[in-house]
This record gives C-alpha cells, sequence and structure tokens, in this order.
C-alpha cells in the first residue's frame, strides 16, 4: 500500500472525528494501531490465502442484545488505488449479529458511490464471526436479517464477487484493530458520551424510554 494507515486516518477523521469523544490519547491511539495493522496487508493476503484480489475488508463488532448499544468497525484495502480505509460506528440499540453484518455495510455503501461497475471485481471479507462468514453466502440458510443480506446479494447480482471468510479472533493486527475500535464505539453510547434525547435514561446501561416503560422489553 502506498499510503501509511496513520497519515490516512488523520485525514479522513481528523481532530472532530468520532473518536475525538475520547481526547487527544484516544486519537494517538486510534492511529497508531491502524499504523501497526497497515504495515501487515502482505500477511493478511497469505492468511486468506488468496491470489486474486481487488478488496479486503476485515471487520468485528461488539453487542450483546436489544437494548443495550452496539459498536462495529471494519478497515477496507482497496488495491487500485492504494488504500487504506477505517469505518466505524455504532448505535443505542442492537444485538452482536447486527454490529458484525454493520461493519461491512458502510463500506460497501462507500465503494458503491466510487464505482460504476462491479463486473470482476474480486472482494474478500474477513470476519472472526461464525455467523457472520455462515451467513454471508447468498447460498446460505438465512433464518434472521434477511433484509440485510440482501444488501450483499445486490452487489453479487451486479458482478461483484465477495468471499467470505472465516479467521480466529485476534488472529491478526487488522482484527485486532477492528475489535478494540468497535468496543470503544459501542462504550460512546454506553457511558453516555453521546447525549441522549429527552426522556431518555441509560443510567444502567440500557437504553430505557420514561414515558413508555414497555420500550425495550
Amino acid at each position: 500500500m502506498g499510503r501509511s494507515g496513520k497519515a490516512i486516518a488523520s485525514r479522513v477523521f481528523g481532530p472532530k472525528g468520532a473518536i475525538a469523544h475520547g481526547g487527544r490519547a484516544a486519537r494517538e491511539q486510534f492511529r497508531q494501531s491502524l499504523a501497526d495493522a497497515s504495515g501487515s496487508i502482505d500477511e493478511i493476503v497469505k492468511v486468506l490465502g488468496i491470489e486474486k484480489w481487488d478488496a479486503i475488508l476485515i471487520g468485528d463488532g461488539s453487542g450483546s442484545r436489544w437494548g443495550y448499544p452496539v459498536g462495529w468497525c471494519s478497515t477496507l484495502l482497496t488495491r487500485d488505488p492504494e488504500q487504506i480505509l477505517p469505518f466505524f460506528g455504532g448505535c443505542n440499540q442492537g444485538t452482536s449479529q447486527t454490529a458484525e453484518i454493520f461493519a461491512y455495510l458502510t463500506p460497501l455503501i462507500w465503494l458503491s458511490s466510487n464505482m460504476e461497475d462491479y463486473t470482476g471485481f474480486d472482494m474478500h471479507i474477513a470476519t472472526d464471526s461464525e455467523y457472520v462468514a455462515m451467513t454471508g453466502s447468498p447460498n446460505a440458510p438465512r433464518k434472521k436479517h434477511q433484509e440485510l443480506w440482501q444488501f450483499f446479494d445486490t452487489f453479487g447480482r451486479k458482478g461483484m464477487r465477495i468471499r467470505w471468510h472465516a479467521i480466529p479472533r485476534d488472529s491478526h493486527a487488522f482484527n485486532k484493530f477492528a475489535d478494540e475500535v468497535a468496543g470503544q464505539c459501542r462504550l460512546l453510547f454506553r457511558d453516555g458520551s453521546f447525549p441522549n434525547p429527552p426522556g431518555f435514561d441509560d443510567t444502567d446501561g440500557q437504553m430505557t424510554q420514561k414515558m413508555f416503560p414497555e420500550f425495550g422489553e
């Protein structure tokens, strides 16, 4: 890759990015973690056992069950042009499975806004979620989140070749980076770093709406 992860993270997010809520130390830790991971691209290609690739996504999600916040993060590696782009975010409610899926939605949306033709485009997605790795294929049985999975299928119908890879947890620098940032994003919502709408209380870590006590049951 022609650009360092540290330089891109600084350019894309800057001092006002989402991680900025954690202060200068958190931002610097984020940049350093990405920079450390960016030096091992050849390693992840070897680990995945791939020869032909146009883009690689390595991500992770952090969550539990409905009523509690979630976070996610992924890093998109593109071959031409050479880029290392991190994507991360969170939500006040979600599940561990939706968090794992969301990690890959935004990067694909970004690609769709920068590409006119997906024909023959080789995308490899690496995840430590057994659920995601087994359910990503269009032919896999899907009992949950079928609407979300159809988003990925759309890219396949347009010519993109998506291959899913299962990797052990914390087996690679990019996976460790995604795990760390996804957890930070989740904590931003859990600890109240983002202000809650009027009528909401999250003192117990669960978003409950005082006006409607049944909310979240």
